[in-house]
């Protein structure tokens, strides 16, 4: 970003009738939050962060309108670098993890899945009038660990994560859009960042993404290393059943840090 001397990574994750509208409103916009609230980034960036977020939600909700948010939102990673400090904001089950350079490099995973099983999420959606369960026919929590959001009640909005952008109806069941931020220092030798939504990591272990991308690690080819990720994760969700009718949405991000 300009005039701050940070590099800004970010994956947009649309979901429910009008999450293309909200995904493409956050990225236009999610630089120019950052770089305003960056102006003090080396003073308290995770706070300034924080902020930025909750009024990016404030803002989406006011310029994109409450009916469109109604049933709609996004998860967001947001990945910043500088002098060899990552700082990774998460919202939702989209996620970022660092690794490399040598294939067997450790990998540290930089962000939480906010799964609305999750102890700390169910607390604060069943205070807040929500529920945390399952549609009809879907394995019971107990079974897999995983939940959705409910108001109280009702068989909407079934939400599979508990922090999003926009989202209005599950805002008021305990839904938030407070990030939670990890730090990590890089190792200053090419490690690579991958950023992805839920539609890779589904079907890709953080292992099998780090091999391909450092396939591509010699070249420095952050686009066609992207682009199979991608393209392994699209053809992988093809052979699940019921892929003529749904397949998740799909978006890599891969970097080879300096």
């Amino acid at each position: 970003m300009e005039g701050c001397g940070v590099d800004l990574y970010g994956v947009f994750d649309g979901h429910g009738p009008n999450g293309d509208t909200v995904a493409t409103w956050l990225t236009l916009n999610m630089p120019f939050a950052m770089q305003s609230a960056l102006t003090g980034y080396e003073a308290d960036a995770p706070t300034a962060i924080q902020r930025a977020f909750l009024q990016m939600d404030s803002d989406c909700k006011n310029i994109l309108g409450a009916k469109t948010l109604e049933m709609s939102g996004a998860t967001a990673t947001v990945a910043l670098h500088k002098d060899g400090k990552l700082l990774v904001a998460g919202l939702g089950d989209s996620r970022a993890v660092l690794g490399g350079p040598e294939k067997f490099s450790k990998i540290q995973v930089l962000t939480a899945p906010h799964n609305p099983a999750d102890p700390i999420e169910k607390a604060r959606i069943q205070k807040s009038g929500g529920e945390v369960g399952v549609f009809p026919g879907e394995p019971p929590v107990s079974e897999t660990g995983q939940g959705r959001v409910f108001v109280a009640g009702t068989d909407y909005p079934g939400l599979a994560t508990a922090r999003t952008f926009g989202d209005a109806t599950a805002k008021t069941a305990g839904v938030i859009a407070e990030p939670q931020i990890n730090t990590a220092t890089t190792l200053g030798r090419r490690q690579v960042l991958i950023v992805a939504t839920d539609g890779v990591w589904d079907v890709i272990s953080d292992e099998y993404a780090m091999e391909m991308a450092l396939c591509f690690a010699g070249p420095q080819d952050a686009l066609r290393a992207s682009q199979a990720l991608v393209k392994e994760a699209r053809s992988i969700w093809e052979t699940r059943e019921g892929s003529d009718e749904m397949i998740d949405d799909i978006s890599a991000l891969v970097v080879f840090l300096p």
